[in-house]
């Protein structure tokens, strides 16, 4: 028989603002917790910008006309153009098949240039670059971008290091 004095407390649940200890793999002590991309972030969801949206239609077909080995030209500056022919002559005619492309936060210059950050996929390898969109008249053109078109002709995969920033 149980009295009243000899009740079973029972512990409280833990508190919202308490972290959980990071859990150890029992093996190698090495952290089991999931460790996103340097790149995630959740934030608030907000309506896009609508000259946003219109940067990043630009940024999307001008990666869709890479995959499928059709010209850029239309989407060039005209005043750059020359400059980024030049840069684009190898792979003209070319399909590359690229696997995936992740898009950053757009950001835009005091001067109105708007630069999209991406990560691209291509066969084990990735690599990074940013476009730069300028608008002539009523128009967004691809005024300068940087990519790594060495990755893209290395058959080399690239190593896993989680470590690695």
């Amino acid at each position: 028989m149980v009295g009243k004095k000899d009740t079973v407390k029972k512990p409280s649940p833990p508190s919202l603002t308490e972290e959980k200890p990071i859990s150890l793999d029992p093996l190698f002590g090495v952290p089991t917790q999931r460790i996103y991309p340097r790149d995630f972030e959740l934030g608030e969801l907000k309506p896009m910008d609508p000259v946003v949206q219109d940067v990043l239609v630009i940024a999307e077909e001008f990666f869709t006309r890479i995959q499928q080995g059709r010209s850029l030209i239309e989407l060039l500056h005209p005043e750059y153009r020359w400059f980024l022919e030049e840069e684009l002559k190898p792979w003209q005619g070319k399909s590359i098949p690229l696997q995936d492309i992740r898009v950053g936060k757009v950001s835009e210059s005091s001067s109105g240039v708007m630069e999209i950050p991406f990560r691209v996929l291509h066969e084990g390898n990735r690599f990074t670059g940013s476009m730069l969109l300028e608008k002539k008249e009523t128009q967004w053109y691809v005024a300068d971008f940087s990519l790594d078109w060495s990755v893209i002709d290395s058959k080399e995969k690239e190593r896993f290091d989680p470590f690695k920033e």
